[in-house]
């Protein structure tokens, strides 16, 4: 995994919401994109493969919204605490 697949990741969990039940990011790709300083080209290539991977789905009640998977929230959760120490 890559630097900014990574941070996708993480960007997408540190900004995590519960919506209608259901926790999403409330960040969308051009969001991220400017975040990031990446074209929104790459930031939806990098969105493919992260779903591709099992790693975050489209919301099914808000379409524009992505959730994380478990083993994405687990990877970003070992992340942050390997750069914490």
């Amino acid at each position: 995994m890559t630097t900014n697949y990574y941070k996708v990741l993480e960007i997408l969990y540190d900004n995590n919401v519960v919506i209608d039940g259901e926790q999403v990011s409330i960040m969308t790709q051009v969001n991220i994109a400017e975040k990031m300083n990446l074209t929104t080209v790459t930031v939806n290539s990098i969105f493919k493969e992260l779903k591709e991977d099992g790693l975050i789905r489209q919301s099914k009640k808000l379409v524009r919204f992505y959730c994380l998977s478990e083993e994405a929230v687990s990877i970003v959760k070992k992340m942050k605490k390997v750069w914490s120490m």
